[in-house]
């Protein structure tokens, strides 16, 4: 099954709470505006009458890039407060690296 990846931002700074979990639902519904806001309900509707987010998006929004197998493609779409960009996923390199040099240690 083809997957896309994200990474929600356009709540950075927010105080105490930043982009939280389910931080998209008010702009699926109208109770945020701006980029965040059309650019979710663009996707979002793609996806549930294509299965792409691609398809029939508005023209202005980056092409979301689907997600490939480990290691071949890793790049995400960034959700910002301004704007949306294509970024690459290594935000859990460092952790996955470490976890990997423990291993043995790690291991009950």
């Amino acid at each position: 099954m083809p997957t896309w990846s994200c990474l929600d931002t356009y709540g950075h700074g927010t105080l105490f709470v930043g982009t939280f979990h389910g931080s998209d639902v008010p702009n699926l519904f109208e109770i945020t505006q701006g980029e965040p806001q059309n650019s979710t309900q663009s996707y979002y509707i793609s996806v549930v009458y294509t299965m792409n987010p691609n398809v029939d998006t508005n023209v202005s929004l980056p092409r979301w890039p689907q997600w490939a197998q480990w290691g071949e493609n890793e790049e995400l779409l960034q959700f910002g407060a301004e704007e949306n960009e294509v970024v690459t996923d290594t935000f859990g390199q460092e952790s996955f690296e470490v976890i990997q040099e423990k291993l043995t240690e790690l291991r009950l």
